[in-house]
């Protein structure tokens, strides 16, 4: 699905997937539904200012320090500034026009229900990357 919004807005997802990985137990639809929206998100960021700092948003995943595996989406977008940073994960706040403010406040509970967190950094050049790790097995 990230796939066909991708081709319309003519930005590229590169995935990067650490090999080996250890398997995890979660419900693998409501997981795919957090990747899907933080990519969706990470592309209006990159497509809102017309992708000046590139078109390629990258899906990552891979086994912390902490033994938990985190899976990453770095978009080349406008960043999140400090005034949307403290509403990020808000339900019914949003920065974008026809926004509702459920996306990320969904999110963020899916994974707290998996045992996890989510979160986001500012890129130190540009864009913003949102991740959410999840304990394995």
């Amino acid at each position: 699905m990230a796939e066909i919004e991708a081709r319309l807005r003519n930005i590229t997802i590169k995935v990067a997937i650490d090999n080996n990985l250890p398997t995890l137990s979660v419900d693998i639809v409501q997981i795919q539904q957090v990747a899907l929206n933080l990519l969706r998100n990470g592309m209006e960021a990159m497509h809102a200012i017309g992708c000046k700092h590139g078109n390629i948003i990258t899906l990552s995943s891979y086994l912390t320090e902490e033994g938990l595996i985190e899976i990453a989406v770095y978009d080349l977008g406008c960043g999140v500034s400090t005034m949307a940073a403290s509403n990020l994960f808000t339900p019914f706040v949003t920065t974008k026009k026809s926004g509702m403010g459920l996306g990320l406040s969904i999110c963020k509970s899916i994974i707290n229900a998996h045992g996890g967190h989510i979160s986001y950094r500012n890129n130190p050049s540009h864009g913003a990357t949102f991740y959410f790790t999840l304990p394995t097995n």
